[in-house]
Order: structure tokens, then sequence, then C-alpha cells
């Protein structure tokens, strides 16, 4: 039966990989008949007051992300709904929405107040006195409104414990959801054929923003140590990118940087930091955004591709990697990237280390045969997981 379903979605002024998973979503359930509206929450300006209390700009110093959360919170539970059959919180904090029917399309909490607490704090984000008062303050805000959510949809594993572990949703209340891969899918071909094109390639490619926690550091920093003639194309934007590329010049320079402090830090906003203007390694290629096509082009020109991500959500990366054949490297702490890749099957799945990541970047330049294996193994996986299937994961909780 067709349904009036609003999508509940902060608006960051960005246009990311979950923008587009939710348009694509929303194209779909619109071609099965339903009557489907994004209801965008401003996310990208400061409120003067919450709930009627002055918020000046030192509060935002002290715990912008914090303030930040309320803000959303507030804004969402203004929102007038009654004209909405359903409701779709999708990012935190839209489940505090006010309607009777709300379904969640769950992949994350506000991470720096569950599972990204105390790599947080390690970070310097924040004093930890003062986010545990505002951990403890986000989760029992939290508490007073998940319980009323109808049913979540989970995107992945990872997504589903993470209600189970800190909301103590009951796991009969949670239903996976997997979107496919946003890029069109290459026809399949022999491995042999794609292992000959490949033995030219040397190139590894990361498509990310660089941003925290996606780890993009890791990956500069390995390919620093790999023995291979490779380089790394990083495609992507973000706030820390500037860091990301004065980290190249630093490495190449001899600076030593352990595993952890490379990435647990606040990147251009640390306290202190300008950039060295050294000399960059020339092993690493920054393309910045790239068009579809262009980045498309980049990764199948690419012998792997690398996703050091920390406990991400859902393994889109993977997806994509897979829709063009190409085999992935993840690192064992990668949350829902390790839902998909299988080491040795679908990619390599590796320590959260340079040396680690550089290890797996020689193998597969060094051997584009196991490149190619892999990568076919991979397109096998990823072509089950179709809009079709997940737009009936989602209509299942219709009702």
């Amino acid at each position: 039966m067709s349904q009036r379903i609003g999508f509940l979605k902060p608006d960051y002024g960005v246009q990311g990989g979950f923008e587009v998973l939710i348009q694509q979503l929303v194209n779909g359930l619109r071609s099965r008949g339903h009557d489907v509206e994004i209801v965008p929450v401003d996310a990208t300006t400061r409120a003067e007051h919450l709930y009627g209390l002055l918020v000046n700009g030192a509060f935002h110093q002290w715990h912008n992300e914090y303030f930040e959360y309320i803000t959303i919170t507030e804004r969402v539970q203004r929102l007038a709904l009654d004209d909405f059959d359903l409701i779709v919180a999708t990012q935190p904090p839209t489940w505090h929405a006010n309607h009777d029917n709300i379904v969640g399309l769950f992949f994350h909490h506000g991470r720096v107040f569950y599972d990204l607490a105390q790599q947080f704090v390690d970070s310097d984000f924040v004093d930890p006195t003062i986010h545990d008062a505002a951990i403890n303050s986000v989760q029992a805000l939290d508490d007073t409104v998940t319980g009323r959510i109808k049913h979540w949809l989970a995107g992945s594993q990872t997504s589903a414990n993470r209600l189970v572990n800190y909301w103590n949703v009951d796991p009969a209340k949670i239903s996976p959801y997997r979107h496919p891969a946003f890029s069109q899918r290459a026809e399949p071909v022999d491995p042999q054929t794609e292992a000959r094109s490949a033995t030219t390639a040397r190139s590894i490619a990361m498509v990310s923003r660089h941003e925290w926690p996606k780890r993009t550091e890791l990956a500069v920093a390995a390919a620093q140590l790999v023995t291979e003639p490779t380089k790394l194309h990083c495609v992507g934007g973000g706030s820390r990118l500037p860091f990301v590329q004065d980290l190249d010049g630093r490495l190449a320079a001899g600076e030593q940087v352990t595993d952890v402090d490379l990435w647990q830090n606040r990147g251009p906003s640390s306290a202190g930091w300008k950039a060295s203007n050294l000399d960059p390694s020339g092993r690493v290629v920054f393309h910045g955004p790239l068009s579809d096509t262009a980045r498309d082009a980049l990764t199948g020109s690419a012998s792997a591709i690398v996703a050091p991500a920390h406990n991400e959500d859902y393994g889109l990366t993977a997806l994509e990697a897979f829709a063009a054949r190409k085999p992935l490297i993840v690192c064992r702490d990668g949350g829902g990237l390790t839902e998909f890749v299988t080491h040795e099957e679908t990619g390599l799945v590796v320590d959260p280390t340079p040396k680690a990541l550089a290890q797996a970047m020689d193998r597969l330049t060094s051997d584009p045969t196991l490149a190619a294996e892999l990568g076919q193994a991979g397109y096998e996986l990823g072509r089950t997981f179709t809009l079709t299937s997940a737009l009936d994961q989602f209509e299942t909780v219709l009702g």
C-alpha cells in the first residue's frame, strides 16, 4: 500500500556517500508508488539559544560537537510531521522526531558519544571531564526516545551490534538494509585477461574524505614503506586534507610518528600546527574531489583499492571496489568493511598499521594474477547486492 514517507536528514552542506544513498532509496520508493519527501534539518548553523537558554561562542569552543548535537535535536523536535504516514530517522539525532510511526535507518549513533568516545579524547578534541558530562547527557537524552522506534533497518551487522550493545534494542526489532554500490557495474572478464592489463598499473587507489577517523594517514604512511614502484592515488577532499598532504612531506623527510599518533590528533586544528612546506614524497598523488567518471577511470586502472577507516558503519567502499573488479585492502578493525572483505578471497584484511598496509600493497601490485582473482571474486559477491533487494528490505517494515 502506498504511503507518505518523510526522510529526516541533517543537512551538513555536503554531498557525500550517505546523501547519494538516501536519494537513491527515495527515488526507488517513489518508483514503487510511495509519496516520499526528504525533510532537511539545518546542521550548518549554530543556535544562539537552545531550549530558551543563551549559548555563547565559548560553549561551542568547549565542546562544539555536543552543542551541535543538541541544536539538531531541538530542530528535529520542532518539525511538523503530522502529514506523513511514516517518518524515517536517518543520521543522529533524527530519532528525536515527534511522530507515532518512526523507522530508523541506522548506520551509527553520534559516534563521539558512543563507540569513538575514548579515541575522541585521546585525539585531544576535548577535555576528558567535559566529554564525560557530554556523553552522559547525550546518552540519557537518546534513551528517552529510542525505545519508541517501531523498527530499525541496520546498514551492517556492525551497526546492528551498536543498537544492541548501547541501547539494548531487541534483535527482533532489527532488520538488515544492504544498499548496493553506486557505480555502474562493469561486465565480468577473465581474471587472466585482467591480470595482463594490470601488470603495468602499479598503483593503489584510495577513495575517501580526509576526515577523522577515516585514517587516510595510515595509507599515506604505508606509501612511504612499499618496496614495489607503486603510487598511492588519493581521491577526495575533507578538512584534514592539508594535514595529510603535509604528513606526506614530513614522513618523506624522515620524521618519525607512531602508528596511533598518525591519526589520533586534531589534524590542522591541532594547537600550533602549520604546514611544514616540505617537498612531497612523490609516492602519493592527491587528486582532491573528482567527477564520477574521472574517479572510476582512476580506480579502474589501479591494482587495488585501500580503505583504512576505523570501525566503518557499512561496506559501501568495498562494494564500490567490487563493482570495479578490484580487491580491497582493509584493516581488521574496519567494522562494516570487514563484513564484505574475506581475507585472500575478496581482498586482504590486515593490521591497522602502515607496515601491514604496505605489505598488502606490495603483494597485490607484484602479483596481478592474485589481484585479478580477488577482484573478480569481489565482483561476483557485489553483484548480489541490488537496489531491488534493498527496496524489498525497506518495504518489509512499512506494515
